[in-house]
């Protein structure tokens, strides 16, 4: 073997080192982040509408694998749906009242009557409870005891979910605006009026903006802390759906029958670029080696 088939044979061993370096490295740094990991904490409660301000719907708790009732609670009406936080189940009810339930045996912990009947979802953050009412008012509550601590009054129904992020609770109420109010008191920070009625639609707050649907078509997006308009996108139909945020897009749906994914365009990661360019650079390597392998073939034969 002459000193040429030995350098090209090294070379190779060179790149593929490096290439496989290189896609192993891609790889963990990609993976890290971009999936929840299964080895987070099993108490993962469930604190608001689709678990967190951007509407995830993700949560890390272990689920159960059977089907059996272990306790049932009965109300004077419909029930919504719950939020599970601090082992406290939190609902809702048509007979006008919400309830706090011990989510180990389902005994009432305490329960609070509003004007109206109860379809907002509840939402738990630190020690009170935010809801809406069809008595057109939103409500703060003590979580341990359920005393009144507030209540805001808006124009009509309160149906909308809150959401609670960074000490701001924001919700929709049927008279087509969106209110942010000041969680520990109830102080208006500001509302933006929409063209229509937000029935269910609750808020999805991610990176200082708030995304809303209304029924006057449109999902809009106003600044977090401003309520300054960004921007509005129209659909077909009313939109009562609520936005979830992830990977920089909004997914919503509307009443015209259509998901709606709403964004920058698709484009190539930039992480991907450097596995790309050393991926190119690889072949190229191989083909220059191939070529001199053949090389060095016909010299030898050919004795040049």
């Amino acid at each position: 073997m002459n000193r040429t088939t030995i350098v090209c044979f090294a070379l190779v061993v060179f790149l593929v080192s490096v290439c496989t370096v290189s896609i192993f490295a891609g790889a963990a740094s990609s993976s890290d982040g971009s999936e929840f990991s299964t080895a987070q904490s099993t108490e993962d409660w469930w604190p608001m509408f689709r678990h967190d301000p951007t509407h995830s719907g993700n949560s890390n708790s272990k689920a159960p694998n059977t089907n059996q009732t272990v306790w049932k609670f009965n109300t004077g009406g419909q029930v919504g749906s719950p939020i599970v936080v601090g082992g406290v189940v939190y609902v809702g009810s048509y007979d006008h009242k919400i309830y706090a339930l011990k989510a180990s045996n389902g005994d009432l912990v305490w329960k609070y009557t509003t004007g109206g009947i109860v379809v907002s979802r509840p939402a738990v953050v630190g020690d009170k409870v935010y809801v809406g009412s069809e008595d057109h008012k939103f409500y703060a509550l003590d979580a341990s005891n359920g005393n009144h601590i507030w209540n805001y009054t808006t124009g009509y129904y309160v149906d909308s979910d809150p959401t609670v992020s960074d000490g701001v609770v924001y919700v929709g109420s049927e008279d087509g605006k969106i209110y942010a109010l000041d969680a520990s008191n109830g102080n208006h920070i500001w509302n933006h009026t929409t063209g229509d009625m937000i029935v269910f639609s609750s808020p999805a707050v991610a990176d200082g903006i708030v995304y809303i649907g209304s029924l006057d078509k449109k999902v809009y997006a106003l600044h977090a802390k401003t309520g300054a308009y960004i921007w509005s996108y129209s659909t077909g139909d009313m939109v009562v759906s609520s936005p979830a945020v992830a990977n920089g897009m909004v997914y919503v749906g509307s009443y015209d029958h259509l998901a709606y994914a709403i964004g920058p365009p698709p484009s190539v990661p930039t992480d991907s670029m450097p596995s790309i360019i050393i991926l190119s650079l690889f072949i190229i390597a191989i083909l220059l080696v191939v070529g001199l392998l053949a090389v060095a073939l016909y010299r030898r034969r050919h004795k040049v």
